[in-house]
């Protein structure tokens, strides 16, 4: 008798409530669902280096994976952030649908500066660096497809073949700076939203009779 995994009469994605309630995922329950999902995606890549590191093993076919979950959540992030950030501004917390990081982060950016303006020359410099690394995403990674497909729409390879290797504790240690950079300022967002709210309901309701 077969012992591996094989399809089934009946089966169901969504099957009946898990007898091991570590094995019960909960989902819509976060009101900050942008932050959510970014931080799953996060984690998923860290998983998946941390397996490779470990094991020694799978690192040719792991890379994909691991670089789509680490960009997938740079911009997660940043349309979270811009949505958060024009909140804090008391506007309509919209954000773009399309999928090009560095347009994210250029839009982003100012209106982070219009919140917290950068005085220090070493937040300039943080705002420079992160700025670099996005750049290098986008150059590589423009429309969050290389890592996900091997070839485009047309039939052309989606890496550039002059690319034969990719450290993966560089790009590990790199994207891990960035994420707790941009998980700061969502955590100051934050906070500045709680207070907004605070502010909000101390202010009189005005008597129009």
């Amino acid at each position: 008798m077969c012992s591996l995994p094989w399809p089934r009469k009946g089966d169901l994605l969504i099957g009946p409530p898990a007898q091991d309630r570590d094995e019960s995922a909960c989902v819509n329950w976060s009101w900050d669902l942008f932050g959510t999902y970014a931080m799953g995606y996060r984690k998923a890549a860290e998983v998946c280096f941390h397996y490779v590191a470990a094991e020694r093993w799978d690192q040719d076919s792991l890379v994909y994976p691991i670089f789509f979950l680490w960009r997938h959540h740079v911009e997660l992030m940043l349309k979270g952030l811009i949505r958060k950030a024009h909140q804090v501004r008391g506007e309509v917390g919209k954000f773009p649908k399309h999928h090009r990081v560095l347009a994210l982060w250029r839009e982003f950016r100012p209106i982070l500066e219009s919140i917290a303006p950068v005085a220090a020359k070493e937040d300039r410099e943080d705002l420079q660096n992160v700025e670099h690394v996005i750049k290098q995403l986008d150059a590589i990674d423009e429309e969050s497809m290389t890592f996900r497909y091997p070839v485009t729409q047309k039939g052309e390879p989606t890496l550039p073949k002059e690319l034969q290797h990719i450290n993966l504790r560089n790009l590990h240690d790199v994207m891990d700076g960035i994420a707790t950079f941009l998980d700061a300022v969502d955590t100051m967002l934050d906070h500045r939203l709680d207070m907004k709210a605070e502010m909000d309901a101390e202010v009189p309701p005005i008597d129009e009779s």
